[in-house]
């Protein structure tokens, strides 16, 4: 081969190789001849290699066919291979392609073409054979993403081949949706990025797949033109929340939400845990109200209190001839209401739990078998001159508040109640409620402290065997301030009180607009207290007369607006509403039902004081708000022998307040209508307020509290600071409070001076500052907030309760 030709392809090839990083390959051009020119481009795939040439004119239209195509091959280095000829190839527009085999890239291809016209016309050219593109894909994205915030889905594409661009489509696949389509440029051996932003409002998984296509070069290779992303839309930022009044109790929930448990499981689980952690106020022995949020299923209340024996009597508690509660008839056998605290367990798990009683018993079990560090709560409570130490059994000072009572700090076992839980864990409530422990709890109530040998208890294996929970009531609600606030009704007062006082409030928005400070409706400001109290007196009037455990209380109409346009009416700012007589409304006026019948034996304002609260939120939109008490601290003082259950005194809730009985047809005076009397198979008005409130469905803030009367209130504090005032759910709990009951406004440290001597101006009783923290009086408020636009979750632990904690669990 001479050596002019072998310098020709050298350059040929050193041009190609050049070209390499241009977008399409550019080949060397060659001599044409007039009109005509040739350009070409050798494309190695991974069967053939594709030769596509072009033929262009300054003049005439580019003839529609080849009539000889040459093709010389050259080794990279200047050698010729061979040659191939092809006949008559169609040039529709002066494009054509030939195709030929076993060519390697970098080989030099010198093309000779007649272009045929009137003229023989040759045209030539000179090109590298180079790979086709290549193109791959990565695709990027957060793996989790709180719904309604925007995020950004990555598409990476490289060329792999090193000697050919491309343009191509990028496509985004959501299951088998196209969501979005960019066009994208990639040059030889290079890469670029497209982003694909995206936003979702619904908790859903998603997997994508970004897939390439319309290369308008095509591809040497196409399985690797896709790519996978998979993004997880979370509802919260978190994975859920808990609040307790003790970290162990706290823990336990959380453990359970990090494991896939739900609130339900956690719920149940805490409860167990808190009867170990918190015996002065929680136990087997006890009951509560739980309030229900289960996503996509509804709103749910469950009654969990204590029911009375089918013995009792409407003046079994009395002192003969009076309406006076016997003495000590709060720590004698006869207080002791049949316990909840199981029953409900197991309605919970199997209505909507994931896992099984005896699965949510062995953090418990653990607790009471290996021992948990006591704490300031439980040290207080068991100290000389305690409840637990001036009317607890034997049983209950020798394990509970001996000597010193229980330090700070130390190691505190419960084997018996451990052998219990067990029983319970593997035999089922049937265990508790029928068998060997439904024995000794009969047995054990048989105590008494009434000091004519009365007050024993009536309790029977069949009371044991007939309980069951009220989850037949809808959880009650209002609307306040746009939002839905749901809480519960039933045997507890406390619901009603708390939504009596905000619908009332909210009724008078107009006049009493909380939060606007330059109307004076500042954070506790003395206008603003007023209107809080008056609300409460007024709630708490009602509460006295209407409520209790009967059918006849009228449910609907006490929170109707029919009803409480009547009552905001009452509450003005420059007066407050005499206690005399009892500002007592008539609800039946907006609820027509059945006169009120005969009924004898005294009416109730009374409450336990001594309760726990705790709130759960998950993953999956489901909250639990969970108020359990055994009524005051240690119940009724009397521990079951061997099983380490501590009772209640529940049915004290039934002792007498001022009110004479009621008479035929009266309304409101002179009497009351005996809704909380005492009666077989009857739970005793409570006080508990157990939260939910609600935005467009869902959950925005869960709370409640122990405190006896005091809880509603605490509650109503904590819905205002929120909801009114803006605060974030910490700083809510936090604020200095009041609370109001009939007659009285208590207050803590640091509620504005301006304000109390206001309301004492106006004429309420005062009672204050009170010596927080002095258990659970003050309140409790464990709660948990849900911002209703980002969906970012907090959690309060109420600083009233020297061992609460509160705990996010970390998204996973």
């Amino acid at each position: 081969m001479n050596s002019r030709f072998t310098t020709t392809v050298a350059a040929a090839v050193a041009a190609c190789t050049t070209a390499l990083a241009l977008p399409a390959g550019a080949p060397a051009l060659l001599r044409d001849a007039a009109p005509y020119s040739l350009s070409a481009q050798a494309l190695l795939g991974a069967t053939q290699t594709d030769l596509y040439l072009t033929v262009t004119s300054a003049g005439p239209a580019p003839p529609a066919e080849l009539g000889l195509v040459q093709v010389k091959v050259f080794a990279e280095t200047g050698e010729h291979l061979r040659t191939e000829t092809f006949h008559d190839v169609a040039s529709p527009g002066g494009t054509a392609q030939v195709t030929l085999n076993g060519l390697e890239r970098k080989q030099v291809l010198e093309v000779k073409a007649h272009a045929k016209d009137h003229d023989q016309n040759n045209i030539e050219a000179r090109v590298a054979v180079l790979r086709r593109p290549d193109l791959t894909v990565r695709a990027s994205a957060p793996a989790r993403v709180v719904r309604a915030h925007a995020f950004t889905l990555a598409a990476d594409v490289t060329e792999l081949g090193g000697d050919t661009g491309t343009e191509a489509t990028v496509s985004l696949i959501d299951g088998s949706a196209t969501v979005a389509s960019q066009p994208v440029t990639v040059t030889a051996g290079g890469s670029t990025s497209v982003g694909f932003p995206l936003q979702y409002k619904n908790v859903a998984k998603h997997a994508f797949t970004v897939v390439i296509s319309a290369a308008q070069t095509a591809e040497s290779n196409v399985a690797n033109n896709t790519a996978a992303a998979s993004v997880n839309i979370a509802r919260y930022d978190f994975d859920g929340a808990d609040s307790s009044d003790v970290p162990e109790a706290t823990k336990v929930g959380r453990e359970i939400l990090e494991a896939g448990g739900n609130a339900v499981d956690a719920a149940v689980a805490m409860q167990f845990a808190l009867g170990v952690t918190e015996p002065q106020n929680v136990g087997l022995g006890g009951g509560a109200t739980i309030l229900l949020h289960i996503e996509g299923k509804g709103d749910f209340a469950i009654d969990a209190r204590e029911l009375s024996p089918a013995l009792t009597t409407p003046t079994q508690y009395l002192q003969p001839g009076t309406t006076r509660a016997k003495t000590n008839g709060d720590s004698s056998g006869f207080a002791v209401g049949v316990p909840g605290t199981v029953a409900a367990a197991d309605v919970l798990l199997r209505r909507w739990g994931t896992i099984t009683l005896r699965e949510s018993l062995q953090p418990a079990i653990r607790l009471a078998e290996n021992g948990f560090a006591v704490g300031k709560n439980l040290s207080a409570v068991t100290a000389p001159g305690r409840r637990c130490q001036t009317v607890g059994q034997p049983e209950t000072k020798a394990l509970f508040c001996n000597g010193a009572g229980l330090a700070e700090g130390s190691t505190f076992t419960e084997p018996d109640l451990a052998k219990t839980m067990r029983l319970i864990a593997d035999q089922g409530p049937d265990v508790f409620y029928r068998g060997e422990i439904a024995s000794a709890i009969v047995d054990a109530q048989h105590r008494t402290r009434v000091p004519d040998g009365s007050g024993v208890g009536q309790m029977t294996v069949d009371d044991l065997k007939n309980y069951t929970v009220n989850d037949r009531e809808a959880p009650i609600a209002i609307k306040y301030r746009g939002y839905n606030i749901l809480s519960i009704g039933g045997s507890s007062a406390g619901g009603y009180v708390a939504l009596q006082m905000l619908k009332m409030l909210d009724l008078r928005q107009v006049d009493f607009p909380l939060g606007d400070i330059g109307r004076g409706f500042g954070w506790l400001a003395p206008d603003t207290a007023q209107a809080i109290a008056e609300a409460a007196r007024l709630a708490f009037a009602d509460r006295g007369y209407w409520l209790g455990d009967d059918p006849r209380v009228p449910r609907d109409a006490l929170l109707s607006d029919c009803y409480l346009s009547s009552r905001a009416a009452l509450i003005r700012l420059d007066a407050r509403i005499p206690n005399s007589p009892r500002p007592v409304g008539n609800p039946l006026a907006c609820n027509p039902a059945p006169a009120i019948a005969e009924v004898t034996g005294p009416g109730s304002e009374g409450g336990g004081t001594t309760t726990s609260h705790f709130s759960v939120l998950d993953k999956w939109g489901n909250a639990v708000s969970f108020t359990t008490t055994l009524t005051d601290a240690f119940g009724s003082g009397i521990l079951v022998p061997g099983y380490g259950i501590v009772l209640n005194n529940a049915m004290s809730n039934f002792f007498p307040n001022a009110f004479p009985a009621a008479k035929p047809g009266a309304f409101p005076s002179p009497g009351n209508p005996g809704m909380n009397d005492a009666a077989p198979n009857k739970r005793a008005l409570g006080n508990t307020a157990p939260l939910i409130a609600l935005k467009d469905g869902e959950p925005v803030l869960v709370t409640g509290s122990p405190g006896g009367t005091n809880i509603p209130s605490v509650v109503v504090n904590v819905v205002i600071n929120t909801l009114d005032f803006g605060m974030g759910v910490q700083e809510a709990v936090d604020r200095p409070r009041m609370w109001f009951n009939l007659t009285t406004v208590l207050w803590n440290e640091g509620v504005p001076t301006d304000t109390l001597d206001h309301l004492r101006a106006l004429g309420h009783g005062m009672s204050g500052p009170a010596p927080c923290p002095a258990g659970a009086a003050c309140g409790g408020a464990e709660s948990i907030a849900i911002d209703p636009t980002t969906f970012a979750l907090s959690v309060a632990k109420d600083r009233l309760i020297p061992d609460a904690t509160a705990e996010l669990v970390p998204p996973r």
